[in-house]
């Protein structure tokens, strides 16, 4: 949250079920399904770490289907959040390494 203007801010992931474990290992996948049903998940779910958005904490683009008071789509665990830190942290070493080679 911004606490000058008081507005929140969340990163959204691109979230598919489209796995290609085999070429995608630096997005979060989540395919035991115990993991499934802890976050809240129908599917095995691929979150493309190359497609985050930015979008304000607002009911634009935030707000609950018609005839429901609160939803509540889905919620990383925290050992996904863990997995999704180090993950984050890979990627920016990366591009960090892949700058310095470029420069």
């Amino acid at each position: 949250m911004d606490p000058a203007t008081r507005r929140g801010m969340v990163e959204v992931a691109y979230g598919t079920t489209n796995l290609k474990p085999e070429k995608r290992r630096l997005d979060l996948i989540i395919m035991n399904s115990v993991q499934i049903d802890e976050c809240g998940l129908s599917h095995a779910t691929r979150f493309d770490l190359d497609r985050i958005v930015r979008l304000p904490w607002c009911l634009e683009y935030f707000r609950p289907p018609q005839g429901v008071p609160e939803a509540r789509i889905g919620k990383l665990n925290l050992r996904q959040q863990e997995r999704l830190k180090r993950l984050a942290d890979v990627r920016r070493q990366i591009a960090q390494i892949q700058a310095e080679r470029d420069a």
